[in-house]
């Protein structure tokens, strides 16, 4: 059967070629024509030239693999992949663009915790709790990664650390595209809850991977969305 897949002309090539080992042996003479219904999704046609699989619009999956640092432009989202799982079907990207924002643009905010974005690791927990809160005009990095739509956030410590690991297969990739850049600091959505003073955020130093808690207020800080494909 291997041999006639590779003899095979898919109809659709959009399309998956779903239950080809089991339809392929069902042919018993590939030199005459013949029809074979295998199921509501699944069609094999054949004579003495070429094997034509039919597959119903349904049974479409995406079977596109994914490496770090490799673009990505699908189902909306734009970015660089920065970590993957799933064999590379899934995984997390980051934005082409970035700005500088506060955490938190209020003076005052330093004195206070929120108690609701302390994950290190789930940026997308954290952006989406800032985000539901009565006040949340004022956050403005998350802002700024929510802007661009309900499945981008601010990343975790965490992610910012995946990300400053493959700084240089993205910075490839974004110069490829003529897109800035990964700068120095950027804003995690972790809130520092652990260390003093009160109210600071972990901001990562994205050249060395080094994490350091500062007042939310500061506005000098980079900021990058992150995307969940």
């Amino acid at each position: 059967w291997q041999t006639l897949i590779r003899e095979c002309l898919v109809v659709d090539n959009t399309k998956r070629i779903a239950h080809a080992e089991d339809a392929l042996s069902l042919i018993d003479n590939k030199d005459r024509e013949q029809s074979i219904i295998i199921d509501e999704d699944v069609t094999i046609r054949t004579d003495s030239e070429k094997t034509i699989i039919e597959v119903r619009p349904l049974a479409i999956v995406d079977s596109k693999i994914y490496r770090i640092g490799d673009y990505y432009n699908d189902n909306g989202l734009e970015g660089i992949v920065f970590d993957v799982c799933d064999d590379g079907k899934h995984g997390k990207i980051i934005s082409m663009d970035e700005t500088r924002a506060a955490w938190d643009n209020r003076v005052n905010s330093d004195s206070s915790y929120l108690n609701s974005a302390d994950s290190k690791f789930d940026g997308k927990t954290n952006t989406d709790n800032v985000m539901s809160r009565t006040d949340s005009q004022y956050y403005d990095a998350f802002k700024w990664c929510r802007a661009k739509g309900q499945n981008w956030y601010l990343p975790a410590k965490e992610e910012l650390g995946l990300i400053s690991n493959n700084k240089d297969k993205i910075n490839e990739t974004l110069r490829l595209y003529n897109a800035s850049t990964l700068s120095i600091w950027y804003w995690s959505s972790t809130e520092s809850i652990d260390h003093k003073p009160e109210g600071c955020a972990w901001s990562v130093d994205i050249n060395y991977g080094n994490a350091h808690i500062n007042r939310k207020s500061l506005k000098g800080f980079s900021v990058r969305a992150v995307a969940i494909f």
